[in-house]
């Protein structure tokens, strides 16, 4: 009885030493924001189950040619990942043919539709945040299966309801573009800085350039809302 109390004791505080939390230095958890797409996602044990299409070294991921900067950065964005979290070489192109096709179409609003086959994968967006959403969610389809797999069907998908917007993780109304990217990949559509003037946010007493927040943020897909923050009184009533 003496050993077994002792062992259950010895689990508790194994737990607990396990669950107790992990002293890092100040700001660390920056770079953890910073990180869009992590290295080394795939298992290479993993074969392509029957039904599934397999993404392979020299895959083209093609955008319309007149894509703008939206879908032209996510499309190079995906490249990205399959590069780095799956292990693949991808090619961008604008205008041409891709096992991995974007094009634009008539759909609803913030919808997009996903055809995969046996020769690859074809998105069909309402516009190209659409579109960016889209090749996002193979990315999570991809890292749940741990492997450049897809399964052969279709099946369409729509944001619920916009805007759906955040304040930056990073630092008060401090947006690097990694942070931003990350955002978008969240399926945030719009970020919120909050300004005390026309060049002055509530997180930077000094000189911010709201105009480059907006202009980056556009171009992952990102409105921006400018809060005013202003000083409330409290009027005591004799």
């Amino acid at each position: 009885m003496k050993i077994l109390m002792a062992s259950i004791f010895a689990m508790a505080a194994g737990v607990v030493a396990a669950a107790a939390p992990v002293k890092e230095r100040a700001y660390a958890f920056r770079e953890r924001l910073e990180i869009v797409h992590e290295s080394g996602r795939r298992d290479f044990s993993l074969k392509p189950a029957s039904g599934e299409f397999a993404v392979t070294d020299g895959v083209v991921v093609s955008v319309p040619k007149d894509a703008d900067e939206v879908l032209v950065h996510a499309g190079k964005d995906f490249c990205d990942y399959l590069d780095v979290s799956m292990g693949v070489s991808a090619r961008f192109t604008r205008g041409g043919k891709g096992a991995i096709e974007v094009v634009l179409g008539d759909l609803p609003v913030r919808s997009s539709r996903i055809e995969t086959t046996e020769g690859g994968v074809k998105i069909l967006a309402a516009d190209s945040r659409a579109a960016a959403q889209a090749l996002y969610h193979l990315e999570d389809v991809m890292n749940l299966r741990c492997a450049p797999f897809l399964r052969i069907g279709s099946y369409t998908r729509r944001s619920r309801f916009s805007p759906r917007m955040s304040h930056s993780g990073w630092g008060c109304d401090v947006f690097p573009d990694a942070h931003l990217a990350q955002m978008a990949h969240a399926g945030m559509d719009a970020i919120v800085v909050f300004v005390r003037g026309v060049d002055r946010t509530k997180g930077n007493s000094n000189y911010q350039d709201v105009n480059d927040i907006i202009r980056r943020a556009k171009k992952y897909g990102l409105d921006t809302y400018l809060y005013s923050c202003v000083v409330a009184f409290a009027l005591k009533l004799i």
